[in-house]
C-alpha cells in the first residue's frame, strides 16, 4: 500500500498494482479503509501476497542482468576507441 508519490518508482509501483500485489492510495482516510480490508479479508491478502511474490519472482535477477548489459557496452565501446 503506497500514497500517490512514487515518482522514483513508477515503474515498479504500476507493475504492483497490474499484479495485483499493492494498491495506491490517494488519503489517510482511504489508508485506513484499504489496510482495515486487507487486514480483515484473509482471502484478499493472500491474494495480494501471492502477487507480490510473483512480482519479485518474476524480476528476480534484473539489476545483474542490467549491468551485464552495461558491461557488455561499455567493453564494446572502449574496444573501439
Amino acid at each position: 500500500v503506497f500514497g500517490p508519490h512514487m515518482e522514483d518508482f513508477a515503474e515498479i509501483a504500476a507493475e504492483l498494482i497490474r499484479f495485483g500485489g499493492a494498491c495506491r492510495v490517494e488519503s489517510g482516510d482511504a489508508l485506513d479503509a484499504v489496510l482495515r480490508r486487507i487486514l480483515t479479508d484473509i482471502a484478499l491478502r493472500q491474494s495480494m501476497e501471492a502477487a507480490a511474490w510473483a512480482y519479485v519472482e518474476a524480476n528476480r535477477g534484473v539489476v545483474h542482468r542490467h549491468l551485464e548489459a552495461v558491461g557488455t557496452l561499455l567493453a564494446g565501446k572502449l574496444m573501439v576507441e
